[in-house]
């Protein structure tokens, strides 16, 4: 597995599955160096990222590898901003007589980086994909099917709430949390878990306990690290 597939997966309770996965190994992205190490001995918790203790530091890994926590809907992989995503893939299709191409662009994409993925996939589309045999009768469906995914992604909030927490909202938060972890070991989804104890909470929001429950997890990931 490759640095860039690592993603530690935060909506789940169970601990054991998450320290299980840090001992899996994984291949350096450096093409210079493309030594296997382990997770645990490379995880810089604080910025998400896998420093390769064989090269980390050089001039083609100067920073490490940035991973995800999976699940937490925060990061826009294209841009690597902290804005709320979504999942969105659109098709892009090119033919030329018998000759045909077909690919989609996307993942998890804030608003922005998913408008560009959109108008890329329609431009290629839309120019390349009525010359080929195959290509033509498909292409007014996927044309379709992109535009209906496109309108799908309307309303999608452009950016994070503001303000920040305060110390009595941040701590009511902090005692509900094992109320939190006891949901998703029940396996409810971490957004129900969140929904409910926002709702339980009163005057939170569930994208404020989503953010504690990720900085807790953090925390009790440096212990077994």
């Amino acid at each position: 597995m490759r640095e860039k597939d690592v993603e530690i997966d935060w909506t789940t309770g169970a601990m054991s599955r998450i320290v299980s996965s840090l001992d899996q190994p994984v291949q350096c992205g450096n093409s210079a160096c493309n030594k296997a190490y382990t997770p645990r001995e490379a995880l810089d918790l604080k910025t998400m990222t896998l420093r390769c203790p064989h090269c980390f530091g050089s001039e083609k890994n100067p920073d490490g590898y940035s991973i995800a926590w999976k699940g937490a809907g925060f990061t826009c992989k294209r841009c690597e901003r902290l804005l709320p995503t979504r999942v969105q893939f659109f098709y892009k299709n090119a033919g030329f007589l018998f000759w045909r191409y077909t690919n989609d662009v996307g993942g998890v994409r804030c608003r922005k980086c998913m408008d560009s993925d959109f108008w890329e996939a329609s431009i290629i589309s839309g120019l390349f994909g009525w010359f080929g045999v195959i290509s033509l009768p498909l292409n007014p469906f996927m044309l379709g099917i992109n535009f209906l995914r496109y309108m799908g992604t309307i309303g999608m909030p452009g950016r994070l709430p503001e303000g920040e927490i305060d110390g009595p909202t941040r701590e009511r938060i902090a005692e509900d949390l094992p109320n939190v972890y006891r949901d998703l070991e029940r396996n409810q989804s971490h957004v129900v878990a969140c929904t409910n104890a926002a709702r339980r909470l009163g005057g939170v929001s569930p994208i404020d306990v989503r953010l504690a429950l990720q900085e807790s997890m953090r925390r009790r990931m440096t212990e077994h690290l």
